[in-house]
């Protein structure tokens, strides 16, 4: 069985839904920093399973009117399981699922607001799809959507922090 070990680097545009009972807002993305290690597995020829484990930025503001911006920065190392169909030795599609656990969480709020402690969930799952380039045999880069199911995290009063969506794009060195 053929298995291929990768060292990646990436970045992306993270942003989420925030469902509140109170306050009206606007939530923006913020660019996002990935890295880690990318694993593939020959199961037939043109098709591998694909897994790894990455350190992942997500992190978006939201600015609430006459409140300020409330600023959710959030880190977790994602599990991806795929499965990846190649077309050519240079294009390919994947897709799956990613398990995200929590590595870290922090929230920045205007001095008007205080603290505020967000509850933030020990494990998120993921959607996502995208296209893989690969040239010279070990230098690859992967164009990706990734879409959250559900809630990530609350807040105070019942607020609701949901559907991470990213896309982006991360450079893999296959070894």
């Amino acid at each position: 069985m053929a298995q291929e070990y990768g060292v990646a680097l990436g970045f992306h545009q993270t942003s989420a839904t925030v469902e509140s009972t109170g306050s009206t807002g606007s939530v923006s993305g913020k660019l996002g920093f990935e890295g880690g290690l990318q694993v593939a597995f020959e199961l037939i020829p043109n098709l591998r399973f694909r897994t790894g484990a990455m350190y992942n930025q997500r992190q978006f503001d939201y600015k609430i009117p006459a409140v300020g911006t409330l600023q959710f920065n959030y880190a977790y190392l994602d599990i991806p399981v795929g499965v990846q169909y190649g077309f050519n030795e240079m294009v390919s599609v994947f897709g799956g699922m990613i398990v995200g656990v929590k590595a870290s969480d922090s929230t920045k709020t205007p001095t008007s607001v205080g603290a505020l402690d967000a509850d933030m969930k020990t494990l998120y799952p993921l959607l996502n799809a995208g296209v893989n380039l690969l040239f010279d045999d070990m230098i690859g880069f992967d164009f990706f959507l990734e879409r959250g199911v559900g809630s990530f995290a609350t807040f105070p009063t019942d607020n609701n922090l949901k559907d991470y969506t990213s896309f982006g794009m991360r450079f893999i060195y296959w070894m």
